[in-house]
């Protein structure tokens, strides 16, 4: 009885028979199960099963087949990373997540991570350049990038993992877009304006583009730091520091224009007795140039009545 999660493999000797048996390895495998078998004939090795975790993909390599450097192979089975099923070497199917029961003397099955992954260029592998001034900028960032599934094999065998990955493919084009381009610009440009964001977006398309074919998946790119020399910083502070003050200056004048305002309105009232009164001014004084003749009587509560209390009054009334 073998415990599930086993593999095993029969390793048979020369057993003579009416028909003659190979010794060796046989390919096929026992699954988790009871078997009756003849210890005098087979040899079982139990393996734990292979899996293959999710968000992730099993790379195989084959052990057995024709091997490239004793068997006689056509020019296009030569030089290459991935050879065919028949081939002894890395063949380009994967297994994707599961459990799997293979014959480890045939097979060999590397985990490789799919998932995004976050590179931070910061401390020694911060991006540095010279602008077309002469000046060093140096850029801090993150990359998150992802292996393309159909790709993961040939990757992970002409390049290696993951740290080989940032090191050799992502990081030397991040490096050189960033020497070509800063050097078009002065460096006050990486301070402000659009270049800072341009810069930023040309990146993220230009690893997006080169890393593709390698089966990197570039996911996004933030640059988060551009760090100036202080000689060129220091002027753009002192030049953020004068419009501020600038401002400043400008809502101080402000205030003391509307203070002198509220002066002279507050003298008006005074003059007039009443808020009521000063507005009422106001608005005979906006409208009598447009009136040419008024029809009314003298009512209260008619349009003549607005003038009842600029009429004389003597013992009998208004006349």
């Amino acid at each position: 009885m073998f415990a599930p999660g086993c593999t095993v493999t029969n390793w048979s000797p020369a057993v003579s028979l009416l028909v003659i048996i190979l010794k060796g390895i046989v390919a096929d495998v026992l699954r988790p199960g009871k078997y009756r078998i003849n210890p005098y004939a087979y040899r079982v090795d139990a393996f734990n099963a292979i899996t293959v975790r999710p968000g992730h993909v099993g790379g195989v390599t084959s052990l057995i087949g024709k091997d490239v450097l004793n068997d006689q192979l056509s020019d296009d089975q030569r030089n290459v990373f991935l050879v065919s099923n028949e081939m002894k070497g890395v063949i380009p199917e994967v297994y994707d997540p599961g459990t799997y029961y293979i014959n480890p003397y045939m097979l060999s099955v590397v985990e490789v991570n799919l998932q995004s992954q976050r590179f931070e260029m910061s401390g020694s592998d911060v991006i540095s350049f010279l602008t077309l001034d002469g000046f060093t900028v140096t850029v801090e960032g993150t990359i998150e990038y992802g292996l393309n599934r159909d790709k993961a094999s040939l990757l992970t065998h002409r390049v290696g993992d993951m740290n080989d990955i940032i090191k050799k493919v992502v990081l030397p084009r991040a490096r050189g877009f960033s020497r070509i381009e800063g050097s078009k610009h002065p460096a006050i440009n990486f301070i402000v304006g659009e270049t800072r964001q341009k810069f930023q977006n040309e990146l993220d398309s230009h690893l997006s583009e080169k890393c593709r074919d390698w089966g990197v998946d570039i996911k996004s790119v933030l640059v988060r730091k551009i760090i100036v020399p202080d000689q060129i910083a220091s002027i753009n502070r002192d030049r953020e520091v004068a419009v501020q003050d600038s401002a400043k200056y400008e809502h101080d004048a402000i205030n003391a224009a509307n203070v002198a305002k509220a002066s002279v309105l507050e003298n008006k009232v005074s003059a007039f007795n009443s808020g009521m009164n000063l507005a009422r001014f106001e608005f005979y004084k906006r409208i009598a140039p447009k009136i040419n003749l008024i029809l009314s009587t003298d009512e209260a509560d008619g349009l003549g009545g607005l003038f009842r209390a600029y009429l004389p009054e003597n013992d009998g009334g208004v006349k």
